[in-house]
């Protein structure tokens, strides 16, 4: 009897320990202790106590670490943050225009000391002219630093406009300020108005020939010259003068054989089939000191 009552007692003691565990447990997963998000312990604590109310960060703030991608659950960056998008047709255009600058020659690298001397000389000897921007062409095609000249000392009009390199703008504006108006005064006492130029920039090949090595022009290099207007009216064109045009032949011929002093290249009326009709000048560099004045 002694031993039933002793059972008894510890299946009740059982009984009594599981009841309560069971309420401990149910206690603790009561939907508010469910819903509390991990960590909250303001809430848990002082229940009664309001809850501060965080800031959003500003965009583009880190708001959490960055490590390389090694915890992939956490933003490195304000997902709302946009970063400013270029318009499509402003994207295609810096493209384009990077895509033609890597393709180009080294010679594309703007103005330098020597430049900014060159035109400085030009306005001193009172050419008017206008600084450009780098010229890209094809190929190699271009020029760093061009200007355009339209009128040259003395208030001598360029017809139309010539884009060229600055030395060789400026070895032009010497030997018409030094050679061609000294002698038109000589000869027909008379200033030059205007001077009508063929070709200045322009890229091509020598003589436009397919295959042929690329012209002076294509780098701004050179400058034709077909017809000088006069002051008193007169016009003179460049071409063989005839058996009594004395004063003109003797001007062309004149002009012609001092401009070797400026240019390393000059071309003319009998020089070849290509220049019958126009003065062709450049300053194309040879591996030799060689002047090529076909007179």
């Amino acid at each position: 009897m002694q031993g039933l009552k002793a059972a008894h007692r510890r299946n009740l003691k059982r009984i009594i320990a599981f009841s309560t565990l069971f309420c401990v447990v149910l206690t603790s997963c009561s939907p508010e202790r469910v819903l509390l998000p991990p960590g909250d312990v303001v809430s848990s604590i002082t229940p009664n106590a309001p809850t501060a109310v965080s800031q959003p960060a500003p965009a583009g703030t880190l708001i959490g670490p960055v490590n390389g991608g090694q915890t992939p659950n956490v933003a490195p960056y304000d997902q709302g943050y946009v970063s400013p998008e270029v318009p499509e047709p402003a994207r295609e255009k810096q493209q384009t225009q990077v895509a033609g600058l890597i393709s180009k020659p080294s010679f594309l690298g703007g103005p330098n000391r020597a430049e900014t001397a060159c035109q400085r000389q030009l306005k001193r000897l009172g050419v008017r002219f206008e600084v450009l921007a780098p010229i890209v062409g094809k190929g190699a095609c271009g020029i760093a630093a061009p200007v355009k000249v339209s009128a040259l000392s003395g208030g001598i009009d360029i017809k139309p406009d010539a884009t060229l390199n600055c030395p060789m703008a400026l070895a032009f504006a010497k030997w018409v300020k030094n050679e061609l108006a000294n002698a038109a005064r000589v000869r027909y006492l008379s200033g030059i108005k205007s001077i009508h130029q063929m070709s200045a920039y322009s890229c091509r090949t020598i003589n436009s020939k397919a295959g042929a090595r690329l012209s002076e022009h294509a780098r701004g290099n050179a400058i034709d010259i077909g017809k000088i207007n006069l002051n008193n009216g007169k016009t003179i064109v460049v071409r063989r003068p005839g058996i009594f045009a004395f004063r003109e032949k003797s001007l062309l011929h004149s002009v012609r054989a001092e401009s070797c002093k400026y240019f390393t290249t000059v071309l003319g009326p009998g020089s070849d089939r290509y220049h019958k009709d126009h003065f062709h000048f450049d300053l194309r560099q040879r591996k030799t000191s060689y002047r090529h004045c076909s007179l």
